[in-house]
């Protein structure tokens, strides 16, 4: 019986695709985006932007555990853009897989962090972009909707209460044609308007993949600066990111001046 079950799992992993979907052979996906000033818009050149995928399976229970698999990065170009192509990934992986996952585990979408010298750290070891914004095109064909999904910390209290969303579970959004087009060409306020509805925030882990924009918001005094500072005791993939140690390097051996 045992000999029948193994040449079962074996059959099923060689011909099964759905085993290998969102491992490092298949599934890639170029991910793209641009960094901006949150106040200026002006895009920012020479922000370093970090992703890293981590590989799962099954925990103890419930839940999964994971281990580090690749990191990339790369530099904003002069219009504060980006591009890091590599494992597309599932947070929610198929049945074959999260049962054989001890034998074949999935590759989660990567975690991105965005680091700028003198603005806040955005990302794995920052807190968001500290009233920044990030601006992510959503588009449901079979309902007809297109839009942009738009999280920015509000300057006011009054406009959150405003907005009336809960922010733990659903995400600003406002209606507009090619999302993506209007994102590339900066043809949006980036601010909330009478329009603002309500999205899931589970859905946005499809439009996450695309093409969008994040404002990184200026360290106000050298106190701030400071804290965001990135150094190799606090990045733990430090020998995989040699683009990171240069500009931390540059920023060690020029530190930023305050007034």
């Amino acid at each position: 019986m045992w000999n029948k079950v193994f040449t079962f799992v074996c059959l099923a992993l060689v011909f099964s695709p759905q085993c290998l979907v969102g491992s490092d052979m298949f599934g890639t996906f170029t991910y793209r985006g641009k960094v901006v000033d949150a106040d200026t818009l002006q895009p920012i050149q020479g922000a370093v932007v970090v992703a890293e995928w981590y590989k799962c399976w099954p925990g103890i229970g419930a839940g999964e555990l994971c281990d580090f698999s690749m990191a990339k990065e790369a530099l904003t170009d002069a219009n504060g853009e980006w591009s890091i192509t590599g494992p597309e990934g599932t947070w929610v992986p198929s049945t074959f897989r999260a049962i054989l996952g001890f034998i074949v585990r999935w590759t989660q979408p990567p975690f991105l962090m965005i680091y700028k010298p003198g603005y806040f750290l955005y990302g794995k070891y920052g807190q968001g972009s500290r009233n920044g914004f990030r601006a992510i095109p959503y588009e449901d064909k079979e309902r007809g909707v297109a839009g942009i999904a738009l999280e920015r910390s509000a300057t006011m209290l009054e406009e959150l209460y405003g907005l009336d969303i809960d922010f733990n579970n659903e995400v600003p959004f406002i209606s507009a044609d090619d999302p993506v087009k209007r994102l590339r060409s900066m043809d949006f306020t980036f601010k909330y308007s009478k329009n603002v509805q309500k999205i899931p925030l589970r859905k946005l882990n499809y439009p996450w993949c695309q093409y969008w924009v994040l404002g990184l918001k200026k360290t106000a005094t050298e106190k701030e600066w400071r804290k965001e500072q990135l150094t190799s005791g606090n990045v733990s993939e430090w020998e995989h990111l040699p683009l990171l140690r240069k500009v931390i390097g540059e920023e060690i051996k020029n530190p930023i001046q305050f007034d």
